[in-house]
């Protein structure tokens, strides 16, 4: 294990703060005489962080349809990945092909921001720039 120290600190004088985060002396401040809920410390998010998450809410929703059984169920049936020995592996039950399928799919956004990166693993490179482009 390693340690780091401040330079601040070996000369005696103090250090700032860390702008944005509340300070415990601040929490204590603002706890009032019925103390405060410690499950609230730290989850406080400003209004422009609140409205910017709150615009995010359909990105993050089409990611989850994009990841659902009835968004890719009609999809591996379209593509017949039943066909595909490198997925199916010879099944063709169709739980069992979702499951495969599901586990080389990945579907995320990119950061706070509108795009939603799709990526699929496959042994055959153009497969998997076939099934990420499906989707």
């Amino acid at each position: 294990l390693g340690w780091s120290a401040c330079r601040a600190c070996r000369t005696g004088s103090q250090r700032r703060p860390r702008r944005g985060r509340p300070r415990a002396l601040d929490i204590a401040k603002q706890a009032g005489p019925q103390g405060f809920d410690l499950r609230t410390i730290g989850s406080a998010k400003r209004p422009d962080q609140e409205a910017a998450l709150q615009g995010l809410a359909p990105v993050q929703s089409q990611i989850e349809i994009a990841k659902s059984d009835g968004f890719l169920r009609p999809l591996i049936e379209q593509l017949k990945i039943a066909d595909d020995d490198d997925i199916a592996g010879g099944h063709t039950d169709m739980t069992r092909l979702l499951e495969k399928f599901r586990n080389r799919l990945e579907i995320t956004r990119r950061g706070l921001t509108y795009v939603i990166a799709i990526s699929f693993t496959s042994n055959r490179s153009e497969r998997a720039a076939y099934y990420a482009n499906a989707i």
